[in-house]
Order: structure tokens, then sequence, then C-alpha cells
């Protein structure tokens, strides 16, 4: 990682020729750092926002070959969008084990174009590989990363560097379609989902006291309307939506406060079934932070700031 670290201009690694084919991947469904590998059918919490998307699958894949990060650069579709909540990676194995690790790292890209900052580094522990005689079989995950492992991307023009890393000879990352700026190089397959335009989703910064609520907001429309979602949330249950113009981190014993309670700006909003929409209040900074707690104060959620 030291090594990485000091490149002063990255070249990418995918310049090999003769690529071997890879097979149509497989989904094994949301992958969450709190509790691991989820069945397919349920519901992430992060928001469905994608900020990049490295291009169409070519059917080629690239075994890692002896290198323990093989890593690429990419450049987010929104600059204005900054906070990563999730992220979507594809992989090919022909080792014939069941069950292997795999490690995802994200830099950041300093101004020179020198590999700067590890902004987070995700562990994903299980994973299957190639057939029990060697056959290529390919994968892909969605790693939510909602409640704690979000990561904002500090290049104000949106470019970054990510690495994956494979212990075996055999195993490598899926590859995209070519890449305009390096012609002849691939990039490794890759989607991105990130927090809409004005949204940052803040967490508790003492203790241990997590949230166990996870709240969602669409970006602001130009009158100010915003959909708010508590995902999970049952049809009968109620929540409350405090807005307020200032944060202040108030440990409780089932949880912590991120607003500043004398700084509300209008009565606790009631949230029915996890759903409400509505017009934020017009303020001279256009900005405000928001909390979601159910009707008996026994849960909370993340903080939302939210500017337009």
């Amino acid at each position: 990682m030291a090594v990485l670290a000091a490149l002063a201009s990255p070249i990418p690694a995918l310049t090999q020729q003769g690529l071997p084919a890879a097979p149509v991947p497989q989904s094994l469904g949301v992958f969450r750092p709190d509790t691991g590998l989820l069945a397919g059918h349920l519901e992430s919490r992060m928001t469905p926002f994608p900020i990049l998307e490295t291009g169409e699958a070519i059917g080629k894949w690239m075994p890692s070959a002896g290198q323990i990060e093989i890593w690429d650069e990419g450049t987010t579709i929104d600059t204005e969008t900054s906070q990563v909540t999730a992220f979507e990676v594809t992989w090919v194995s022909t080792t014939p084990l069941s069950q292997g690790p795999l490690v995802v790292r994200f830099y950041d890209k300093l101004k020179k174009g020198n590999c700067g900052t590890l902004l987070q580094e995700i562990f994903l522990p299980n994973l299957p590989r190639g057939g029990p005689r060697g056959e290529a079989r390919a994968w892909k995950i969605l790693v939510d990363l909602s409640g704690g492992w979000e990561f904002s991307l500090q290049n104000p023009s949106g470019d970054f560097f990510w690495s994956l890393e494979c212990p075996e000879h055999e195993t490598g990352p899926y590859l995209a379609s070519q890449d305009s700026h390096y012609p002849g190089m691939k990039k490794m397959s890759l989607t991105l989902h990130g927090s809409p335009p004005g949204i940052t989703v803040f967490h508790p910064k003492k203790g241990t006291n997590a949230n166990s609520l996870i709240l969602v907001a669409s970006a602001p429309d130009s009158r100010g309307w915003v959909h708010w979602e508590i995902p999970g949330a049952q049809e009968n249950e109620q929540h409350l939506l405090l807005l307020a113009t200032r944060t202040l981190e108030t440990r409780l014993p089932t949880g912590t406060l991120l607003i500043d309670e004398q700084f509300l700006i209008t009565a606790p909003i009631r949230i029915e079934g996890g759903h409400y929409y509505g017009q934020v209040p017009q303020l001279n900074e256009n900005r405000i932070f928001a909390q979601a707690v159910d009707s008996l104060g026994q849960q909370w959620s993340n903080g939302i700031h939210l500017r337009w």
C-alpha cells in the first residue's frame, strides 16, 4: 500500500492482451459490513443514485497474475456528488476453491495525479470462486455502505483510484468497455452509488452508541420538496422527522441525538409507514439537518445534511 501511495503518475494495470473469456456474472445480492451477505431479494438501504458506471461488460477478465492489489482509476458522473453510499464489484475465478476473500479499497486522487489517502477499505469474506474442475465463474455483489461505512471522494473533479485484492492468481476483476482515455486498455467493472446532490449522511462520532434506523432523502427540487424514507419501516409504524439548523451529539440510552433540539425549525413531523413527502422551510442559509426517531423514542436514525 505504501508503494502504491508513493507513485507520482499511476498507470492503469489493465494493459494485458489476449485476456481470457468470462461467463455472465451471477449476482450474490447485498453485502453489509455489519451483517455480511444477505439474500438477493432483500432491499438495500442505500440510496439508489448511481454516480459512476464503468461501461458495458466485454466478457473478459484479468487474472491477478501474482499482483496482490490490482487497481484502476475512475471519475464520477456528477462531481457535486462526493459521498459514496454503495458500490457493485464483479470478479471471475478459475481456482477450484469453494470460497475466499476479496478486499476493495478506494483512494483519493491528488491534484498532481498522485495516489493519496486511503478513503475506505472493505473486506469481503467467504465469496465464491471457480468451478470444481477449474471452470471460470463470474460473480457480482452490491456492497451497501449505509450505517457508517459511507465515505467521501475528496477530489473536487470526482477523480479517484480504487483496487481489488485477490489472494489467488486465478482470481481477478471482470472487465468493462474500453477506456477512451487510454486506447487499448480496459476498465475493471465498477458501479458507485452516492447520495443525491445536496445530501450528506452523517453518524455519531463519539462512543459506540450506534443508531439503528436508516434515514434517506431525495435531492430537493426547485421549490424545496423532498421525499424522506425509512427503509424497512412497516405500514403501521410511525416515526418522527426532526429538522434543525444546527447539530449537537447527545448520547441517550437508546441511541444518539444528532441535532440540536434548541434549534428545531418546525414541530416534529409525523412519518407514516416510512414515507413522507413535504416542503422544507425556506431559510436564509438554505441548509438544514434532519434525523428520524420512532414514536417511542427507542430507535434513532443517522443524520442528513440537506443543502439546496
